[in-house]
């Protein structure tokens, strides 16, 4: 395990480096923290990093991978902001942003594998301006987002033609009024015809229909 203390920590992996966090927690404590990847960063089942409480800030830069595979990246209280331009992938993983205005904007491929959920707090937003990607041949992946989403990117899913199933986008919150996401659905033999429907998203809070568009 590793743990930083009180202070304001900054921690750097250039490309091409791994920090991965495995039976173990990195603890940055509290303090405005703040890690730059270009590398690989991998959490894995069960371990976490906690940056503390705190205005935290994570980036991923382009080809930069964050890999939550079964683990959690938690953000206390604080403003906190990730930003992504590369590849975010939860594989059943966690992002938890607690107590503050925070931010998760998409600029890249975030990755949704397995049940995966991203809990941005009451006053929290995920704005996605790439994409939410959940191809993987199969439509048991599932993203829930707590807090409210936003942006104008796409959404990437699996579409079973023969039980009608799709992945799922589940936002315990709102959808921003001007938020426009295209949905793009991967299906073995698509159809020239109309076919049975199937919900792919569900809300809990305010959203209205051109908060999602029909893509390809």
């Amino acid at each position: 395990a590793v743990s930083t203390g009180f202070g304001d920590d900054s921690f750097i992996n250039g490309s091409g480096g791994l920090w991965q966090v495995l039976n173990s927690a990195t603890e940055l404590g509290e303090g405005d923290d703040s890690l730059s990847n270009a590398g690989t960063v991998r959490i894995d089942s069960g371990d976490l990093i906690s940056f503390g409480n705190g205005n935290d800030s994570l980036t991923n830069a382009t080809g930069g991978l964050i890999d939550v595979v079964g683990g959690t990246i938690a953000m206390d209280a604080g403003d906190d902001t990730i930003t992504n331009f590369g590849t975010f992938r939860l594989t059943g993983g966690m992002v938890t942003m607690s107590i503050g205005t925070n931010a998760f904007n998409n600029r890249g491929v975030l990755k949704v594998l397995g049940n995966s959920t991203i809990d941005m707090g009451f006053f929290g937003t995920l704005t996605n301006l790439s994409a939410i990607d959940f191809i993987d041949g199969a439509t048991d992946d599932r993203l829930t987002v707590t807090g409210t989403l936003a942006g104008a990117g796409v959404l990437n899913l699996d579409f079973n033609l023969l039980n009608s199933t799709v992945d799922q986008l589940v936002v315990t919150g709102n959808v921003a009024g001007n938020a426009v996401q295209t949905v793009n659905i991967l299906a073995p033999g698509l159809p020239t015809t109309a076919h049975t429907s199937s919900v792919f998203a569900r809300v809990s809070g305010t959203s209205v229909a051109s908060n999602f568009v029909a893509g390809q």
